[in-house]
């Protein structure tokens, strides 16, 4: 095996955490199944789990999981119905994690995100890129 298909079979891709509103359980979790097809672990649940939560229980597992993540998505396409994925955004900024937004900068603090992407296939032709050169890198 030469070295560049070593360093490719052991590299570890960055962990992903994707906020959304609640609102847009179904989309997110199709495009959950997308970034892992491009070989992103995906550490966010929130989308599987039921919507009717214990709240408290729901954001200790949800900060959880994105303090757990190397870099954090948040789709703001569809207005947030609980406020979560602003307090999403606040977090992943304190934390220094790798911030992209997909769609409209809704607040002051989402304009201080790493990458701004109108929509998603914008945020996939990225990802894409982040995955080959992780893969180059290793």
């Amino acid at each position: 095996m030469t070295t560049v298909t070593a360093r490719a079979a052991r590299v570890k891709l960055p962990k992903v955490y994707l906020g959304s509103s609640m609102a847009n359980m179904a989309r997110v979790r199709d495009l959950n199944e997308q970034l892992r097809e491009l070989g992103l672990d995906v550490v966010s649940t929130w989308a599987a789990e039921p919507p009717d939560r214990i709240a408290r229980v729901a954001a200790i597992a949800d900060a959880r999981e994105l303090l757990s993540a190397d870099m954090v998505v948040i789709d703001t396409t569809v207005p947030s119905s609980t406020g979560g994925w602003h307090s999403e955004i606040g977090l992943a900024l304190a934390s220094g994690k790798t911030l992209a937004i997909v769609g409209p900068c809704t607040n002051i603090f989402a304009e201080l995100a790493t990458q701004k992407f109108y929509d998603w296939e914008e945020c996939f032709a990225w990802l894409r890129l982040v995955v080959q050169v992780e893969k180059v890198l290793g």
